[in-house]
């Protein structure tokens, strides 16, 4: 019990995300064929993460952007 009322250490959850960041994930990910997350930092600042299975999906997303 003791356990319970105690606080949790570690990370706060994360706040939600911008309908505006999600539908632009769901969009790149349509037409680039793989999945994509979007983490948007401070002063504008964030990273693009695309991630892939195989060498020949790699190729096939690099053929999208070319």
């Amino acid at each position: 019990v003791r356990q319970l009322q105690q606080p949790r250490k570690g990370k706060p959850a994360a706040a939600p995300k911008d309908p505006n960041i999600k539908q632009l994930e769901s969009s790149l990910a349509d037409t680039l064929g793989a999945s994509v997350q979007i983490r948007a930092g401070r002063g504008g600042k964030g990273k693009l993460e695309i991630s892939y299975n195989s060498l020949d999906e790699l190729d096939g997303i690099l053929a999208h952007i070319r």
